[in-house]
């Protein structure tokens, strides 16, 4: 949720590599759960990194209010993404 907005992370599924990008679904929350959504009705906010085998986004999390700021983690990290002790690195995209 953003808002009363929906953010979707959209793109390939399962291992999958391709683009994956942030999309906005303006007004999802007052929108009628049975009505189908047209493509000019979302707007997409932009493309995430993503690799080649690897770095598939897997999850998005709005980090701030008013919701300047998102996390984006991912499946099969990169192994630049890993870190010494055991950690994986994510991504924070600005919204601006």
């Amino acid at each position: 949720p953003h808002g009363d907005d929906l953010l979707v992370l959209t793109g390939p599924s399962m291992d999958l590599d391709g683009p994956v990008r942030l999309v906005r679904w303006p007004g999802a929350a007052r929108a009628d759960a049975g009505s189908i959504v047209a493509a000019d009705e979302l707007e997409v906010l932009g493309e995430l990194p993503h690799g080649d085998g690897d770095d598939h986004a897997e999850g998005i999390a709005v980090l701030d209010e008013p919701g300047t700021r998102l996390l984006v983690v991912y499946d099969s990290p990169a192994p630049d993404r890993l870190t010494a002790d055991g950690g994986v690195l994510a991504d924070v995209v600005d919204l601006g």
